[in-house]
């Protein structure tokens, strides 16, 4: 027992460093976090070093020594919190091995529930959100830099922040963000959980991919809808054996359901028609929006497409640009790192849930389904260089050496044989 909540301990610090602002955003939290799992790794004895990690590293120092050269540019801090960002995911996964995963799942899911007991009643009277804000203690502040507003400072309950927004027209918009810095990582996160979960349990409709969709819909995060609408037609398009004109007639349907959500449902329409109108202003502007800041990604990655334009901010963007935001994390990664270095980091990650696919009997197809989804939530926030995703650039080291699970013993059904029921 005291095994489990310590790796429920983990996994917790470990979504913690990668995306809960209160402690994302604290340098001495994010040491002290990578110190502990170090310390229980030498407890353990575990001193091997799998090739993933020599891999990325070895990559990354070599990628740096040429950015070095090519911008006549260095400094060691990034460099240092690179190392500390890589073998915090590390090491997570080394402590935690096969059960990396299902810690995962578990902690997600208490994340949803607990969210919920937060965003419901707020959803329902949107005024409880400040007077539970003013009730919170002052050391449960903590302040971050917001283009054109400076430093800001924000209270949480570690567990949930608050991100009630004014959308335009469209007058108070209450979204979940769970305990993440906004609605939209934590529709992220949401999707990672509920593809490895479909891929664990073999079949869609399960408690916790009930739950974690209700979390989905509770964010309000396109990227978040489309993702699941594309995980959802690849699972049971792809892989379940529908007889063609049923299949037609599912996509039919799903894809009107689709466009009718789009005209339909505002904030879904105005987010998209934002998003493509104003690329050009965007972009003069930086890249304030995804399309914009994967315009200028790209820019970036044909000028510089093996080296990349560096890790350290002040070689990442042109100088005309004195406040950026680019979350477009898929080209934001190759733009920084070089063309190579993406290749090989989602590589790795299809490595892993290629294992995980063996692991649970699923077809291995199901692993470029994965990296697919992943791949497209990634476009709407900079997920790539947290510790969190970095690790999943270690799961072949967790999973490689598990047995097939005894599908009959265990009781898993493979995907290829997956129903709609439950």
């Amino acid at each position: 027992m005291k095994q489990k909540y310590r790796n429920y301990l983990i996994m917790f610090l470990l979504l913690a460093v990668s995306g809960m602002p209160i402690f994302s955003g604290n340098d001495i939290i994010r040491v002290g976090v990578w110190g502990l799992f170090l310390l229980l790794v030498l407890f353990e004895r575990d001193l091997r070093v799998d090739k993933e990690l020599t891999i990325i590293l070895g990559a990354a120092f070599t990628l740096v020594i040429f950015q070095a050269l090519i911008f006549s540019f260095f400094k060691i801090d990034p460099v240092i919190g690179l190392v500390i960002w890589v073998t915090t995911g590390y090491l997570a996964v080394k402590l935690l091995r096969e059960r990396f995963i299902d810690n995962f799942l578990d902690v997600m899911y208490f994340l949803s529930i607990f969210s919920f007991l937060i965003f419901i009643p707020i959803l329902i009277k949107p005024e409880l959100e400040s007077i539970i804000v003013e009730a919170l203690p002052s050391f449960l502040s903590y302040t971050y830099f917001e283009i054109g507003l400076g430093e800001v400072s924000k209270k949480s309950m570690i567990l949930y922040e608050f991100n009630t927004q004014m959308m335009g027209d469209f007058g108070l918009l209450v979204r979940n963000c769970g305990p993440f810095w906004e609605p939209g990582a934590f529709g992220g996160y949401l999707i990672v959980a509920m593809i490895f979960n479909t891929v664990r349990q073999g079949h869609f409709f399960t408690k916790y991919n009930c739950v974690f969709l209700l979390a989905i819909l509770s964010t309000q995060s396109t990227a978040a809808f489309i993702g699941l609408f594309v995980f959802v037609i690849a699972v049971y398009l792809v892989f379940r054996k529908f007889h063609p004109a049923l299949k037609m007639m599912i996509l039919t349907v799903l894809t009107a359901g689709t466009i009718f959500a789009f005209f339909n449902i505002s904030f879904l329409n105005s987010k998209i028609k934002i998003e493509s109108t104003d690329v050009a202003a965007d972009m003069e502007e930086g890249g304030d929006s995804r399309l914009a800041s994967a315009a200028l990604d790209l820019e970036d990655i044909m000028r510089f497409p093996l080296t990349g334009r560096g890790m350290w901010d002040e070689t990442r963007i042109d100088k005309r640009f004195e406040f950026v935001m680019r979350n477009n994390g898929v080209t934001n990664l190759m733009a920084r790192w070089g063309i190579l270095f993406g290749i090989l980091y989602f590589f790795l990650y299809y490595k892993g849930f290629a294992e995980y696919c063996r692991l649970y009997g699923a077809k291995k197809h199901m692993a470029l389904v994965m990296l697919g989804t992943i791949l497209l939530i990634g476009m709407s926030q900079d997920y790539f260089e947290s510790a969190f995703f970095f690790s999943l650039t270690f799961l072949a080291a967790a999973y490689r050496q598990v047995l097939l699970v005894d599908i009959s013993q265990a009781q898993v059904v493979p995907l290829e044989e997956m129903s709609i029921a439950n």
